[in-house]
């Protein structure tokens, strides 16, 4: 099994889990984006700028959550991604019936080489960059991002000199036990290089220090 699809898989277990422990329920989106595992901390969606009528995609969605927010609170037209199939059977229960939202099972890298569309707004939140090779996905992020869109992504960060190369971890389950695991979390300097190399000028930087473990690195970008 690749690394990817032994994420997934781990992602999938997770979900089927909470769909277990409680069925959900269509409910109104949260009042707030959040870019951290540690809620109500750091930025919110003004990271991304003004989403009114804006084309936002979210690679990694989980339970979409956050694009649920982007979408009733913003007004932007959201597209989420996920390559576990319980995280979009959940979203869809939680906010499938919110316009403007749609929800997609599939890879993120596959999406972005498959799809013709072009975007206003890609971004992840503890999503698919991290948990993919970086280099395919954020070319395929470049390719489809409009001139003067916008990439915000935020991962996990736990030392300054992270490798580049991919990490083992594991995912606690709702259960108690723990998936392994593979993250890509380069050094804030590795992530500018990357970024660079893939055709991207850095906006913004912020390392949030862990309350608990991890620490958490949010970067915004715009294509060159």
């Amino acid at each position: 099994m690749t690394t990817t699809a032994a994420n997934t898989a781990a992602w999938q277990a997770h979900a089927k889990q909470r769909l277990a422990d409680t069925a959900p329920q269509a409910r109104t989106p949260p009042a707030r984006m959040q870019w951290t595992q540690h809620p109500n901390t750091g930025p919110g969606a003004e990271l991304l700028g003004d989403l009114a009528g804006q084309l936002v995609v979210e690679l990694g969605c989980g339970p979409a959550h956050n694009l649920a927010h982007l979408v009733h609170h913003h007004q932007a037209v959201g597209i989420g991604v996920d390559a576990a199939r319980a995280q979009i059977h959940r979203a869809k229960v939680l906010y499938g019936h919110l316009d403007g939202l749609t929800l997609l099972t599939a890879d993120a890298t596959e999406f972005l080489t498959t799809t013709k569309r072009t975007f206003d707004v890609v971004y992840c939140a503890f999503g698919a960059l991290g948990l993919s090779p970086p280099d395919p996905i954020l070319a395929g992020i470049r390719q489809r991002l409009h001139a003067g869109g916008r990439l915000g992504f935020s991962v996990p960060h736990i030392r300054s000199d992270n490798p580049p190369g991919p990490i083992a971890d594991t995912l606690a389950l709702p259960d108690g036990q723990h998936r392994p695991i593979t993250r890509w979390i380069p050094s804030p300097a590795g992530w500018t290089d990357l970024l660079t190399r893939h055709g991207f000028t850095v906006d913004d930087q912020q390392f949030l220090p862990p309350t608990t473990r991890p620490g958490c690195l949010i970067m915004t970008a715009h294509p060159t």
